[in-house]
This record gives C-alpha cells, structure tokens and sequence, in this order.
C-alpha cells in the first residue's frame, strides 16, 4: 500500500474540518468589524481625556505644594511668635511726659546706691543725673510754656474782640456823621465789599465745640451782619431763653448745662433781629 493512499483520509478529515470551521471563521471577523467602532471610539474618548488627567495632576500638586507651604508658614510664625515673647519686652522708658519725668526722678534718686555695683564710675553716675535732672527741667518748662500760650491766646481773643467792638462803635458814629462821605470810608478801610445778602431769609449757622471753661458757639457775621442774639434751651424747658448778644465769633457759654441742651440764634442789623432762627445746636454729654 502506497503512502498517499493512507493520508488520503487524514486530508479528508482536515479539509472537512476547515469547511465546518468557516462559519465560525466568517462569524469572527463579523465580530471583529462590528466592534472596530467601539475601539476607536474607546481610543478617541482615552484621548480626550488626556489634557483633563493633566489638569486634575495638576491640581493635585498645586493643593499639595500648598499645604506644605501652608505648614511651614506656620510653624515658621509659631516659632517667631514664641521668639518674641521670650525676647522683647516693652520700652523702659514712658513716653508720656508725666510718666517719663516720674522714671527719670525715680532713676535719678537710685543709680548712686546702685552704679558703683555696676561697674560705674563716680562721673557716670554724675552724667545719669544730670541727664535725668534735664529731663525734668525741659519737661517742666514745656509745661509752663503751654500754659502761658494758652494765657495769652485767651488774652488776645478777648482784648481783639473788645476792641473789633470798640472799632465798629466809632464806624458806626462816623458813618452816622453829616460829613461822612464814602471817600472818607474808603480812606478809613471801614467800608466792606459789596456783596448781595437776603436778608429776609438769612440765618446764622452756629458751632458748638467744649472747651475748659464751657461751650464755644462760633458763626459768622457774612461781613454784614451787626451781631446775634444767642438762644439757650435746657432739656427741662419748654422754651428758649435769651442768652447773650454778640457782635464777634465766638461766645463762651460758662453758665449751666445739661445732656440735650440746645442753642439758635438771629441775626441784628443794629439792634433789630433780621432773616431766620438758626438750626438748632445740641449738647450731647
């Protein structure tokens, strides 16, 4: 018997085999083509993506590098924090006068008893003292210089005004004279510009400011206007009262007051009161 008649039927078998497989053959790449989409769509969507995972890796690190930031930040200013507390204190020497006049004394009463232990000589000490006593000295005569400006300014208003007052009196005489021209006034400067006032509906504004001796009320004369008549009203009255008249800003109220008292007051062209009632002022204690 030849060999080829024995394969024959192995060849048989073989290409019986691949007939029976070719459905299943066709089936798959069936199958393949049919989920080609879905892999390409799976590759398109992985590679959107990409920029989004950078981003969120991105993100990550920020948030990290920031709490490391963030921690270090703190512990730095704890231990900052501690530094300063342990090592700085408040300045020794006051900064307001009294204060600083009574630690200069106190030092200069003590550092003999003290400056030798020290290691001081006998000129430093002298040199602290002397220091100390300067001290004392310019604060000393500071004081007395304020309290002798605050004297003469007091002296200067009042002596101003008393004669403004005086002034405008002997204006008025003059002016009120039969030979009274205005180149005279004009010569005299006791004419004022020209300057258009309603009179009918003018009102003083005042100013209310405490000062040691009472209550300051300021307001202008609109270089106009003779005067006012100053108003007063305690909380417990129903009704203003006269107070005072003034020809020149301010007045010093030195009288009684009390929580919601209140001041107006009118303009004087002469002794005539004119315009309107001020708005009212109030002392809020």
């Amino acid at each position: 018997m030849k060999f080829t008649d024995v394969k024959q039927p192995f060849i048989a078998v073989i290409q019986l085999f691949n007939a029976a497989i070719q459905p299943y053959n066709a089936a798959i790449q069936l199958f393949n083509g049919a989920i080609q989409p879905f892999i390409a769509a799976i590759q398109l969507f992985t590679a959107v993506i990409q920029p989004f995972n950078a981003v969120i890796l991105l993100y990550i690190g920020a948030i990290q590098l920031f709490n490391v930031i963030k921690y270090v930040t703190f512990f730095y200013l704890l231990t900052l924090k501690r530094t300063l507390t342990m090592n700085n204190k408040k300045g020794y020497i006051p900064s307001q006068d009294g204060n600083k006049k009574t630690w200069a004394s106190n030092l200069k009463a003590k550092i003999a008893a003290n400056g030798a232990s020290v290691g001081l000589l006998p000129a430093d000490i002298t040199a602290i003292q002397n220091a100390c006593a300067d001290i004392d000295t310019q604060i000393n005569t500071l004081g007395q210089a304020k309290a002798t400006l605050k004297q003469t300014v007091a002296t200067k208003k009042s002596k101003v005004k008393a004669a403004e007052t005086l002034l405008r009196q002997f204006a008025k005489r003059i002016k009120a004279h039969a030979a009274y021209t205005t180149t005279i006034g004009n010569d005299l400067g006791i004419i004022g510009e020209d300057i258009t006032i309603d009179e009918d509906n003018s009102k003083p504004i005042l100013k209310l400011t405490k000062v040691p001796t009472g209550y300051r009320i300021e307001f202008s004369l609109l270089s106009h206007f003779d005067g006012v008549n100053i108003y007063k009203k305690l909380s417990s009255e129903t009704e203003y009262s006269f107070l005072a008249r003034d020809t020149s800003s301010p007045y010093i109220d030195t009288k009684k007051v009390d929580n919601g008292t209140t001041y107006v007051a009118y303009y004087l062209i002469a002794d005539d009161e004119v315009g309107q009632q001020s708005d009212a002022v109030l002392i809020s204690l």
